[in-house]
């Protein structure tokens, strides 16, 4: 897996030009065409999933989700410019135990009964957000196929649908590459944390969210895609230091207003 890179140290922080980008990421484009066609396929599978649910659409965050998603993303997009050609968007639904998640083209959807049942601040939802788009920015998904593809002999002409496929059925491919996925949440977290700093967002009220998760009941799973809950929240502790500069200073390191999608 790609290692995280942060092009700057604390120290430097306060000489950078205004806006000048802090991170150096070089994500993987592989994939990009077929990640695009399946993401129009599952993107069409959920709306119709919540239409039918009655539950697709804002009713109560509307105007604070697209303030919050429009930060972060303007952050995102100017921190790793290849980014903006994504198909970004976010939807709101409103259904019961759905949470946040994110289709590799952009597609960024968060469930209102989520904010609800988490009592979310706007701080926490930032995060929540920022790490969704974490995910896009740094091409999880096109890793994700790309590890699949290394364990599994598929043949030269297997396709993004075949690994996706594939996953659905075989819990032991799955068991295999469950420490890889979760590795990629715990880099989401820590970008997400950045993104949503530079974006105007305190960290310690941002983590919040990740506290929630520590304190609360505990989920376990034959595979463990995502990191135990604690584990998570002592991962992100780590970086808070630089998080903090970052919100500091995210006023002179920010893209200007300009450069909003």
């Amino acid at each position: 897996m790609r290692r995280f890179f942060m092009a700057m140290l604390i120290a430097y922080l306060p000489v950078l030009t205004r806006a000048a980008p802090v991170f150096d990421l070089q994500p993987n484009t592989h994939w990009q065409t077929e990640l695009r066609a399946k993401s129009e396929e599952l993107l069409a599978q959920r709306e119709a999933e919540a239409r039918k649910a009655n539950a697709f659409g804002c009713e109560r965050y509307c105007t604070m989700l697209d303030e919050i998603f429009a930060r972060v993303l303007r952050v995102a997009t100017y921190q790793v410019p290849g980014s903006a050609k994504h198909d970004w968007q976010l939807i709101v639904t409103r259904m019961p135990g759905d949470e946040a998640w994110a289709l590799p083209d952009g597609h960024i959807f968060i469930s209102e009964e989520f904010i609800q049942r988490k009592n979310l601040n706007t701080d926490e939802i930032a995060f929540v957000l920022a790490h969704e788009v974490s995910h896009v920015v740094l091409a999880h998904e096109a890793d994700m196929v790309d590890i699949v593809r290394s364990l599994v002999p598929f043949g030269v002409t297997a396709s993004v649908s075949d690994v996706y496929a594939t996953l659905d059925f075989d819990m032991g491919l799955l068991l295999r590459i469950a420490p890889m996925m979760s590795d990629m949440e715990l880099e989401a977290d820590r970008m997400g944390l950045m993104f949503a700093a530079l974006s105007g967002n305190d960290p310690d009220r941002t983590i919040g969210f990740l506290r929630k998760l520590a304190t609360g009941p505990r989920h376990a799973s034959v595979a463990a895609t995502h990191p135990e809950e604690r584990r998570r929240l002592a991962a992100a502790e780590q970086y808070l230091p630089i998080a903090r500069r970052l919100y500091a200073l995210h006023d002179t390191l920010s893209p200007q207003k300009s450069l909003e999608p």
